[in-house]
């Protein structure tokens, strides 16, 4: 009677506790603060110990301010109710950037016009939320009017900015290395390109070696063509002045996005109008700047109609998961494709269906599900409203969850948008997204899980296991946290 006595007790005192923390990772999302509406743009990144850290600006004062907040795994808010102060500088400040600093803090880097013109700057946080460079922030990049601006990490607790600016009526992009301490390091801002007419919509990706590797938009020639640039750890760009031609054929191709390819170079994709509609076309460029797939690279997409918006991530194995909008049916659809680094799609020619739902689905967004998949995600219009769901593929291309994916937002009062999205180091993701069911914009966050897509945490944690003294290891007992989706149920 004794032994069964014991195991009871422990698993009704573990019951209790997820009854308390369930609303932590509740249906629909949880609000990032609880009472005043958000605006703008927000960020998301994972703080490498199974929470996130995310960034938004909001109203609760006059200047409109920016907020940070700390979720752990569970969907507890570490730095307080309704965030920490990231500035209260009197002016404007606006579109947050959260990046680790690889040594378990966070970087918030965001647009300021305290002086009457935008500049960027930048503020380090501890894992504690503590602030460590100069209350309200180090400016960084002196440039007026800086723009479209990136941040990488360094993996040594500084970052590498990268942004663009206007130079005599055109557009042209620049880099700065800050070290752990705020410092500007490079003696003067590397110049990624200032080519004849613009250089516009970069991304940019680590170099793996303290420098970055960026892509985008150029307009030197007679339509838009790709070009990309190294700028290595010492402030140099190291591959042709102002850039290498990644693909200069006739139409137009934009809408660049990059990924690395884990051995120092990347993966760049793009919609290109070369034919007579818009495809998706990729090309895998290496360190020393040469491309090493067909010259203006390889058709990841070609099918009737459009395809176009590509999102792109690494698979961690040289090649890329690349994902888009997809017309082939007569409306909006999600599809994807896998490309080793040898240029080869691995799955479906001209891509899987990601979700073929009815009225629509639009601007995908993707990241890596931290195991060995992909987590692909997008608005979708099968109800009136705007809602957002995801679909978690492994690397064969099998859809994981429901065939039409998983809601991460469905409220059918309200719209949503994604600001951003974070692999929760187990094959889910948490999601970041604007949300207006209180009539004001506000920011919420969710929890999909990796097994079935279910949101919040349905998984059992499983504790200690202990042997039941003077049984002669009859009987062990055994402690668990219940799931949060889970209710104590008496009989």
């Amino acid at each position: 009677m004794q032994r069964h006595l014991v195991i009871t007790l422990s698993i009704v005192s573990i019951l209790l506790v997820p009854l308390v923390a369930s609303a932590d990772w509740p249906l629909q999302g949880r609000a990032a603060v609880s009472i005043w509406a958000s605006l703008g743009t927000g960020d998301i990144v994972a703080d490498g110990s199974g929470g996130f850290v995310i960034a938004w600006r909001d109203d609760r004062d006059v200047d409109n301010n920016l907020f940070a907040q700390r979720v752990d795994a569970a969907g507890n808010a570490m730095w307080g109710h309704n965030g920490l102060i990231v500035c209260d500088v009197s002016g404007y400040q606006s579109d947050p950037i959260v990046v680790t600093d690889g040594a378990g803090g966070t970087i918030i880097v965001w647009l300021d016009a305290r002086t009457g013109l935008e500049g960027v700057y930048a503020q380090r946080f501890d894992v504690d939320g503590s602030a460590l460079w100069t209350p309200g922030g180090v400016r960084i990049v002196a440039t007026t009017d800086p723009y479209y601006v990136h941040a990488v990490s360094d993996g040594n607790g500084g970052m590498v900015l990268v942004w663009e600016v206007f130079n005599s009526g055109n557009v042209d992009i620049y880099a700065q290395l800050v070290d752990g301490s705020g410092t500007a390091v490079w003696a003067s801002n590397a110049v990624v390109s200032a080519a004849a007419f613009s250089q516009l919509y970069a991304s940019v990706v680590t170099d793996g070696a303290g420098g970055v590797i960026v892509a985008w938009e150029d307009n030197r020639g007679s339509s838009a063509d790709v070009y990309a640039q190294r700028v290595d750890g010492i402030g140099s760009a190291v591959w042709d002045i102002d850039g290498e031609a990644i693909c200069t054929v006739s139409g137009i191709q934009n809408a660049i996005v990059l990924a690395s390819d884990d051995a120092g170079g990347a993966i760049v994709a793009w919609q290109d109008s070369r034919a007579a509609n818009t495809d998706v076309f990729a090309q895998r460029v290496n360190s020393l700047g040469t491309t090493m797939w067909m010259t203006d690279g390889v058709v990841v997409s070609a099918a009737p109609d459009d395809q176009w918006i590509p999102v792109i991530d690494s698979d961690g194995m040289g090649g890329a998961y690349i994902a888009w909008q997809d017309e082939r049916t007569g409306t909006a659809d999600v599809f994807a494709q896998r490309i080793n680094p040898g240029g080869a799609s691995l799955w479906s020619t001209g891509g899987v269906p990601v979700c073929t739902a009815a009225n629509g689905r639009y601007y995908p967004q993707i990241v890596s599900d931290g195991v060995d998949g992909v987590i692909v995600a997008w608005y979708d219009m099968r109800d009136a409203d705007t809602d957002l769901y995801a679909q978690r593929l492994d690397p064969e291309g099998t859809l994981l969850w429901d065939p039409d994916g998983a809601p991460v937002c469905s409220l059918s009062t309200s719209n949503q948008s994604f600001e951003g999205l974070a692999p929760n180091g187990n094959g889910g993701a948490v999601f970041l997204f604007t949300d207006y069911r209180d009539g004001n914009s506000g920011h919420y966050l969710q929890r999909v899980e990796d097994r079935y897509g279910d949101w919040g945490r349905p998984e059992a944690v499983v504790g200690p296991v202990l042997d039941v003294p003077g049984d002669q290891g009859g009987y062990v007992s055994v402690n668990w946290y219940a799931s949060q989706r889970d209710r104590l149920v008496r009989s």
